[in-house]
């Protein structure tokens, strides 16, 4: 017998599990660096996710989810370096999906080539 395929649901709950037992803190307050060693610690969660949380839960100024899809073709194309934003890169990315997600994403590029 094979063991069941890991899936988000189970990073959800167990996400949900910390939350319910105050073992993680999820406010805007928290000590960052704790916070974001905890949720690496939730197999399935990794450190795009870990970043998108600090940018929109957490409000963290210069989180950026480099590994994101739309992020990582904007350096590509435009060999971008969001480095030079610090400390304000999360604002950077707000911007960046805001004005490439429809030109830049998988969806969009499949469309233009037919």
């Amino acid at each position: 017998m094979t063991s069941p395929q890991w899936n988000g649901t189970a990073s959800v709950v167990n996400l949900a599990q910390l939350f319910k037992n105050k073992e993680i803190d999820l406010t805007s307050n928290c000590d960052l660096h704790k916070t974001k060693e905890k949720l690496l610690s939730v197999k399935g969660i990794g450190p795009c996710t870990t970043d998108m949380i600090a940018l929109r839960c957490l409000r963290e100024p210069n989180a950026y989810p480099k590994s994101d899809l739309i992020l990582k073709r904007v350096h590509e194309k435009f060999n971008f370096d969001p480095e030079i934003l610090a400390p304000w890169r999360s604002y950077a990315a707000i911007g960046l999906w805001k004005s490439f997600a429809q030109t830049l994403s998988r969806s969009s590029q499949k469309k233009r080539k037919k």
